[in-house]
Order: structure tokens, then C-alpha cells, then sequence
């Protein structure tokens, strides 16, 4: 039996810093290096979007890395983080920990985790369970009902809006 594939919207909980790197803008979405983050606010998702980048706490990369010891995902740690004046004002005395840029290598709709065409992230029904019970409250997904590029290529792909 075939497993299920689901399109996971991540939402945007950060922007990047002015010091985030465009290596490439005539591609979309724009390819980035040397990623830092801005905070407005917090919705205590642990993945979350910045900017078309896939962003994880610390606590859910570990999780990953344990309990899916093939995710095929490449970490890397995000170095810069910055409040601003509106997270400031609403957690005077909160800190966040450390993020990861998250970029999945694995085959859409084959491994647990994978990207379709450098923008859609595709996760199997095993890594939607896992997320839901791991802080990932606030994503929405979509299963995908037969093929990806179909699913993708129809307004199907913008359920979440």
C-alpha cells in the first residue's frame, strides 16, 4: 500500500536580517545564505517560514535527527536572531533558543521529507503525525491525492489561503 503525501504550508513567524545574503534573485524563490532572523512575535510553532526558508527550534531538529535517523535533510544553524521592538513589548523577558535552517534533500512524496520544485514541502504521513505531536500546531497541510506535479500545477496547492 502506498503512503499518504501531504503539502505542509509552513507560516511565517520571522523575516531575515539585513545581513541574510541573496545568492541568487533571478530564481524563485530567491536562493539565500548566511541567514539570520527578526522576531515580531511568537507563535510557538517549532517549524516555521522566513522568506520561503524552512526554519526548526533546536528541539525539533534533535527530534528529527532521532527518531527519523534517514530524513535526508540538511541542517543548517541560523547564527543571527534579533527581537524587535514589538516582541520586546509583548515578552519583556523571554528568549528563544537556537534555529536551523531546514532544507530537505529526500524525494517529494517518496521519503518522509522533500520539497517540490525548491518551494513546496512534501512530507509523508508519518512525519504529519510526528510534527503534530512535536510543536507544529499552526501549519496547515493538504494531502495530495495521486500525482505531485498535478497537485502542484492546479489551484489545489493553495487550499491554506
Amino acid at each position: 500500500m502506498l503512503q499518504k503525501k501531504y503539502y505542509l504550508h509552513t507560516w511565517t513567524h520571522a523575516d531575515t536580517d539585513e545581513e541574510t545574503k541573496i545568492v541568487d534573485d533571478t530564481v524563485h524563490p530567491f536562493i539565500l545564505d548566511d541567514i539570520g532572523l527578526r522576531f515580531e512575535d511568537w507563535y510557538q510553532d517549532d517549524m516555521f517560514d522566513a522568506i520561503n526558508e524552512i526554519i526548526l527550534t533546536e528541539r525539533l531538529k534533535c527530534l528529527i535527527d532521532y527518531w527519523f535517523s534517514d530524513h535526508k535533510i540538511k541542517f543548517t544553524p541560523i547564527e543571527r536572531v534579533e527581537y524587535g521592538l514589538n516582541f520586546k513589548d509583548n515578552y519583556p523577558h523571554a528568549t528563544l533558543g537556537k534555529f536551523w535552517r531546514c532544507e530537505p534533500k529526500g524525494i517529494p512524496g517518496v521519503d518522509d521529507f522533500g520539497v517540490w520544485k525548491r518551494m513546496y514541502l512534501v512530507i509523508s504521513e508519518k512525519a504529519l503525525i510526528f510534527l503534530r505531536e512535536h510543536s507544529v500546531y499552526y501549519a496547515e497541510s493538504d494531502e495530495i491525492i495521486g500525482d505531485i506535479d498535478s497537485y502542484f500545477n492546479s489551484e489545489k496547492n493553495e487550499f491554506w489561503m
